[in-house]
């Protein structure tokens, strides 16, 4: 299926992070950018992608990612994340529920093919650093979890098959 016509917000930590990621959008037709007006309200159609920096300073907190579903519950999530990312931020970002992940380092194609991936409701292959902090979980002491499963939203973990499922999609938890 191809999909077009594809609205991007962006929630940048600042300026230069989100002229970056627009920038790299504005490449490819089938996405458009859409932008808060000077009051900070969306004039135009509710975003089909939230496009997360996971730098931005609210981002380790639960509110700031279930203030992201209460505004817009029908828009796919995609997270930007340093090579090395804040540890509390990505957690945070995992118990959300987020199954889309990018790094800054990413080429402005993969960026935007990642995003119609994430539209068209798939799984794209996760950076490294996002497997590592998936196994972090289970090295945390105050994980609740029961045995060598760890449930994270629709995130399922099997620490003994060292892979991670997202519905059908199986994302390998082994190092390289």
């Amino acid at each position: 299926r191809i999909i077009t016509n594809i609205k991007v917000l962006i929630v940048a930590d600042n300026a230069g992070r989100h002229r970056h990621l627009a920038n790299a959008f504005l490449a490819d037709p089938d996405l458009t950018i859409i932008e808060p007006d000077k009051n900070g309200e969306l004039v135009q159609p509710q975003p089909d992608l939230i496009v997360v920096d996971l730098a931005h300073p609210q981002a380790p907190s639960p509110k700031f990612w279930v203030l992201l579903h209460t505004l817009f519950p029908t828009a796919q999530f995609m997270v930007v994340i340093e090579p090395l990312p804040d540890h509390a931020a990505l957690q945070a970002a995992l118990h959300a529920g987020m199954k889309s992940f990018v790094e800054w380092t990413d080429s402005a194609a993969r960026l935007c093919e990642v995003a119609k991936i994430t539209c068209d409701g798939g799984v794209p292959i996760s950076p490294q650093c996002v497997g590592d902090a998936i196994r972090e979980l289970f090295r945390n002491p105050d994980n609740k979890g029961g045995g060598d499963i760890l449930q994270i939203g629709s995130l399922t973990v099997e620490l003994d098959a060292r892979q991670a499922k997202v519905g059908e999609h199986v994302i390998s938890l082994s190092s390289s």
